[in-house]
């Protein structure tokens, strides 16, 4: 499916999401190479400052020339700047919305804005964050989160999980079918990176004096790989790994928890690095940033990370 009609959610009304979502797709359609045509989910009200079609229904696409918002839900009140039950709600339904519309096979790409796991939590959505809930929605058996810019690539092999789990997670059987699926979406993307597995123990376990994992569990699964013929090497030390492979643009780090890849990664590409999870029927991509509370309402959020999930979907959504 070639790149036609992609969604946008605002994400949590009362953080900066409308914002972000503003200035980047009137940022976009001055730089766009394709004819993409886009529908904004969220609640006019918080958008003020795009004056683009009001839809409320799917019956009304025909009538988009570029942007269009989709608003047919309830507002609740709300206060930029604090989580709050309501700001969680319209959230989950915005979402609701535009994953109707990727389902029916109207889009084929979204992008989500951030929310807040307090807000869903204070709405009674029993989700922590969108990619558990996508995978359930999709029925899809695994997803994993992806980080990208142009000279670094990042994925998890778990998400939002207690450190003290990971331990149940991390199988030779587990790690191998994960590196499997990995490939197999990498494949689907027409790219042939090698994949570097970051060490979980410092120094990478020092051959079994800090930590068994390395020896035990990650090296005998990489080498299984690599005489399967797959791109793919390790573990190496995470506190060097990261600075010998910047500007590498054929290679993505694996990182076994959460903060293990995003630290590094955020505090190079905070502004223009971009989420994408893997294993969807649809592309979905999402900025590497939260809500911003404390500076929501203010007009001075930074857009580049929505603006850049738009340029990578260009890239991308011929894939799906």
């Amino acid at each position: 499916m070639s790149l036609s009609l992609i969604g946008i959610t605002i994400g949590d009304p009362f953080g900066i999401g409308p914002e972000i979502t503003e200035k980047s797709v009137l940022e976009f359609l001055k730089n766009k190479k394709t004819k993409v045509k886009i529908i904004i989910f969220g609640s006019k009200k918080c958008l003020n400052n795009i004056d683009f079609p009001i839809i409320d229904s799917d019956r009304d696409i025909t009538r988009i020339e570029d942007v269009a918002i989709f608003d047919n839900f309830p507002f609740e009140n709300g206060s930029p700047g604090e989580p709050s039950p309501s700001g969680g709600r319209l959230s989950f339904i915005y979402l609701e919305k535009a994953l109707q519309f990727a389902k029916s096979g109207i889009l084929n790409s979204l992008i989500t804005g951030p929310i807040s796991k307090t807000a869903w939590e204070m709405a009674g959505i029993k989700y922590k964050g969108h990619t558990e809930l996508l995978r359930d929605y999709f029925g899809v058996e695994r997803v994993a989160m992806t980080f990208w810019s142009e000279d670094l690539k990042v994925v998890l092999f778990t998400h939002h999980i207690p450190l003290k789990s990971l331990w149940e997670r991390l199988k030779k059987e587990e790690l191998e079918n994960f590196l499997k699926f990995l490939f197999n979406e990498l494949k689907r993307l027409d790219l042939n990176l090698e994949v570097l597995v970051a060490g979980l123990n410092p120094h990478a376990g020092e051959e079994g004096i800090i930590g068994e994992e390395e020896e035990k569990i990650i090296k005998p699964v990489i080498e299984k790989m690599k005489i399967k013929g797959f791109r793919i090497s390790g573990p190496y030390p995470s506190d060097s790994l990261f600075h010998n492979i910047k500007g590498r643009k054929d290679a993505m780090v694996l990182c076994f928890y959460h903060d293990q890849g995003l630290i590094p990664f955020k505090l190079i590409h905070f502004k223009d690095g971009i989420h994408m999870t893997l294993g969807l029927p649809i592309l979905r991509l999402s900025p590497v940033h939260g809500t911003a509370f404390d500076i929501a309402g203010k007009g001075i959020a930074d857009p580049s990370s929505m603006l850049q999930c738009l340029f990578w979907l260009e890239r991308f959504s011929c894939k799906f």
